[in-house]
């Protein structure tokens, strides 16, 4: 399934060594001018996690709907942080028609990290790099801004916390520009909150990314 999956949507990417993938989110960047929507964990207040559930904002999975119909209809490129355990079941949810775009980078579970998508030879699928493979890989397909959405996201105008706001925190270390979509929960913004590259964040952003954020979606 890995395998197969690495050259037909959705495309499962191994990070290190994406190889072809690279070339086709390229040729759909080329499409944005360089802007890239990423989703973290869209459906993860689903399903068995009645903890979480209670957070899920209202309204949220129809803006995730529309979101992704509206990616399936024009054909942009997407890229879904998914744990590496529910990766299968989000290929349940999508039709071919509705995943030709779609790149999927598997992550820890209930974190945001970045994972290889299968078991290495020496039984890891985990990155020595996590953050630096993900953006190296978004820097290659030729991606310079970033709309993020998914769950879960507690956010004000100065702090971002879940696996949302680690992995903005994150992507702006490395570089990009980061705009807040409208589709996060439980935190939401009736208009995109965008990063200012700005003192507060050049100081924060190394500080925020701790363990205890990226340690629940």
């Amino acid at each position: 399934m890995v395998i197969e999956r690495a050259y037909n949507p959705p495309y499962i990417v191994d990070l290190y060594y994406p190889g072809e993938q690279t070339r086709l989110l390229r040729k759909r960047v080329e499409q944005t001018g360089g802007t890239l929507t990423v989703l973290v964990h869209p459906f993860y207040n689903e399903g068995d996690r009645p903890i979480y559930r209670s957070n899920r904002r209202l309204g949220y999975a129809e803006d995730r709907a529309a979101l992704l119909g509206f990616h399936q209809n024009e054909q942009l490129p997407l890229v879904i942080l998914e744990e590496a355990n529910q990766v299968n079941r989000l290929l349940d949810r999508m039709t071919q028609e509705e995943s030709t775009s779609v790149f999927v980078i598997p992550t820890e579970d209930t974190s945001p990290l970045p994972t290889r998508p299968f078991d290495t030879a020496d039984h890891t699928n985990k990155l020595s790099s996590p953050w630096q493979s993900f953006a190296h890989f978004l820097r290659c397909a030729g991606v310079l801004s970033v709309i993020l959405g998914g769950e879960n996201l507690w956010a004000e105008q100065t702090s971002m916390a879940g696996c949302v706001g680690a992995t903005g925190i994150a992507l702006f270390g490395e570089g990009f520009d980061i705009v807040i979509s409208t589709v996060t929960s439980p935190s939401y913004f009736p208009s995109p909150m965008y990063m200012k590259l700005s003192t507060y964040w050049k100081d924060r952003h190394r500080y925020l990314l701790t363990p205890s954020i990226g340690s629940k979606s």
